[in-house]
């Protein structure tokens, strides 16, 4: 099920960080063009194959765009969302306009990265009902799921904070190393 972490993060008021912790950036050419295979903290959704692009990055932030997965119904996600990652911090906002019986969802997230640790301040509405709070997310990088950059690569060349890496799980799914440096990212 596509949406087994938001569906368990939503019902306990909490929303999860996105961030990512890595090891060697990667590329390989495919008959799609160039990819990278990253493993990544994801709110909202999981699934066998995310995808992601690279919206802007300069040395202290990187915005990825995750689309909405296509195994998905519609009225379950949005047309997909920004994540924003620097070093040491991460933001989130989701909303999913209402549609049918479902009502208007919004989310946000913004996490300072320690450690192992990410402690996160978080507002979740549904309609006209709201919680917010903070909370601690331990050892947020075991938490961590493939994903597959598909466009915007040649944006982190010059980036040298807040860059993707990519992990050894990565790497095991076949894709030619090419380091890139950098650390951090959701």
């Amino acid at each position: 099920m596509a949406f087994r972490l938001w569906q368990s993060l939503a019902l306990a008021g909490f929303a999860a960080v996105a961030v990512a912790q890595t090891t060697a950036t990667t590329t390989a050419a495919t008959a799609t063009g160039t990819q990278s295979v990253f493993d990544l903290l994801i709110p909202a959704y999981y699934g066998p194959t995310i995808q992601a692009s690279v919206v802007s990055a300069n040395p202290t932030v990187t915005t990825f765009f995750i689309p909405c997965p296509t195994d998905v119904e519609a009225n379950l996600c949005s047309a997909g969302y920004n994540l924003i990652h620097g070093p040491s911090t991460v933001e989130v906002h989701i909303t999913l306009e209402a549609s049918g019986d479902l009502e208007k969802t919004a989310q946000d997230i913004a996490c300072q990265l320690n450690a192992g640790d990410a402690l996160c301040t978080f507002t979740y509405a549904i309609g006209s009902l709201s919680t917010a709070g903070v909370s601690t997310l331990e050892q947020y990088t075991s938490f961590l799921e493939p994903v597959t950059i598909t466009a915007g690569l040649e944006k982190l060349a010059t980036k040298t904070n807040g860059v993707p890496r990519q992990t050894q799980n990565a790497m095991l799914a076949g894709v030619a190393v090419a380091a890139v440096g950098g650390v951090m990212f959701m």
